[in-house]
This record gives C-alpha cells, sequence and structure tokens, in this order.
C-alpha cells in the first residue's frame, strides 16, 4: 500500500497564511470603527443619529446601524428615542470602576477631599492627559467662587475638557511631555500656540515648556477670566520619569493678588506630593 504524503501543499499554507493575516486587520479594523463611534458623544454633543455615525466612518446605513446594534447589545450606547443614541448604562458602571483602580483618581479624591477647605472660597482640580487633551477627573469645592458681590460659577466638573494653552492644569502637564510629544503638539497645533503666546516657533515654545517645567509650577491670573486665577504643579515621580496629572487650585482674582505667590504654591504642592507619594505606594512592583 502506498504512503500517502499528508503534508499540506506550500500553495496551500501560503494561502492558509495571507488569508489568516488578511483577516486579523479586517478584524480589528472593524472593533476600532465601531469603538470609534463613542467618539462621536461628548457634553457638547450628548446623543448622535445612525447619519453621524455614516458620515463619520463614511460607511453605509446598514454598516452604521451593525455597529450601532453591537454597542447597544454591550451597554456602551443606550436608545434614547426619536433615532437618537447615547451613552449606555455600562459606561456609568465602567467610570465608578476607573474611579477604583485608577490610582491618580483614587488617591486625588482622598486628599483633596481633606485639602478642599483650607484655602476658603477656592475649588481644587484634578487633571489628566488623554490623546492630546486634559481632562477634569475630579474637583473640591464650591460651585462658584465669589469676587467682591460677584459669583463666578464654574464649569469643572468630572469629564470637562480643559484649554490646552491657556490653562494653568494643562500647562503643568504640557511643561513635562517628552521631546517627541512636544513636537507633535505644536505641529498639530501651532495656531492656537501662537495665538495662546506660548511661541511663535517651534523652539520658542519648546523653551517656554522648558522654563515652566523648571519652575515646577505653573500661575495664571486673568488670563481665561479676569475675577479668576489659578496655581497648578504637575503630579508624577521626583526622578523625572511620568507625569501622572496636574493638581490645580482656582481662587478669585482680587484675592489672589494680595497673597505671596510662595505661599500658594506651596500649599498646592504639598497636596501634589502627598499624591505623587501615595500613587507611587499603591502601584504594585512587578
Amino acid at each position: 500500500m502506498t504512503k500517502k504524503n499528508l503534508s499540506v501543499p506550500e500553495n496551500l499554507v501560503n494561502h492558509v497564511s495571507h488569508a489568516e493575516t488578511d483577516r486579523k486587520p479586517r478584524f480589528e479594523t472593524s472593533i476600532q470603527k465601531a469603538l470609534s463611534i463613542l467618539k462621536l458623544l461628548s457634553p457638547a454633543k450628548p446623543r448622535i443619529k445612525a447619519e453621524d455615525v455614516t458620515e463619520s466612518l463614511r460607511c453605509s446605513p446598514a454598516t452604521a446601524y451593525r455597529y450601532i446594534e453591537a454597542l447597544t447589545d454591550i451597554g456602551l450606547l443606550s436608545t434614547i428615542g426619536g433615532g437618537y443614541y447615547g451613552v449606555g448604562p455600562r459606561v456609568v458602571e465602567l467610570d465608578r470602576t476607573l474611579q477604583l483602580s485608577d490610582p491618580l483618581i483614587h488617591v486625588g479624591q482622598k486628599v483633596m477631599r481633606k485639602k478642599a477647605e483650607e484655602v476658603p472660597n477656592s475649588v481644587l482640580r484634578l487633571c489628566g492627559l488623554f490623546e492630546g487633551r486634559v481632562i477634569c477627573l475630579h474637583s473640591e469645592g464650591p460651585e462658584y467662587i465669589r469676587s467682591g458681590e460677584d459669583q463666578i460659577s464654574l464649569v469643572h466638573g468630572r469629564g470637562v475638557t480643559v484649554p490646552l494653552f491657556r490653562n494653568a492644569a494643562s500647562l503643568s502637564i504640557l511643561a513635562f511631555l517628552p521631546l517627541q510629544r512636544a513636537q507633535n503638539l505644536y505641529l498639530e497645533n501651532a495656531p492656537a500656540i501662537q495665538e495662546a503666546g506660548l511661541g511663535s516657533t517651534w523652539k520658542e515654545f519648546w523653551a517656554y515648556l522648558t522654563m515652566l517645567k523648571q519652575r515646577g509650577y505653573v500661575y495664571t491670573a486673568g488670563r481665561n477670566n479676569p475675577e479668576l486665577a489659578a496655581v497648578s504643579v504637575p503630579i508624577g515621580p521626583a526622578q523625572g520619569g511620568q507625569i501622572f496629572g496636574s493638581l490645580t487650585r482656582v481662587y478669585a482674582h482680587d484675592w489672589f493678588r494680595k497673597q505671596d505667590l510662595n505661599d500658594l504654591v506651596q500649599e498646592v504642592k504639598f497636596g501634589g506630593e502627598q499624591i505623587q507619594s501615595e500613587i507611587i505606594q499603591a502601584i504594585p512592583s512587578n
């Protein structure tokens, strides 16, 4: 009896291999496209329609509905009515999980609750950098700050995006960006950087960030609102490694200008150092 050759022909091996290789990128791309729908939702646009998905992803209506259905099935989207979709209940659960598991948020909340009332008529903000945006992760303090007879309402809730180049909370993070990330940021935002007065060339922008990094804190007075001022410090390992985020205290400008800046900086720095120290202790060692 002739022994059969059970080996797979080389051309078939190549065909199967290429098919699997081709299939994987398509599968990953489909997941990425489906999840990118969540980026269409924001505080400014809390609900979307299938037409928004079709336009954003440049896909057919059938594909858009398939992605929406998949996200709805796992709770990342929910049906609102009238053809609209919004954030699903699973996101609420994930947000709670994030608050419990992210060392910056978990530790920051604890430290900030203790420090919030150390300086009356002020607000503490904890911020982080995500995909080129600085986002408020937690805040402690009143809903408004008194300035003379005025009451200045603050939009500082969790999830609020902070102006990237005009806010102390943002600048204290940007100052510690690695060179390559700072270069990319400049290339993508050169007009906005120049408009904010941070430099009309890459060299000027990098020199400005270097100055902020060496100083170790950022303060702004009347920059975004003439009645407000702020002091912000980075939160990160002292040896110059990864920066976790920033801690910022916002004050009434008329009160701020009567104070010793060094005293205000030291108060915020102490809070940032507390958060930094507890984060390092909380992160499991390999």
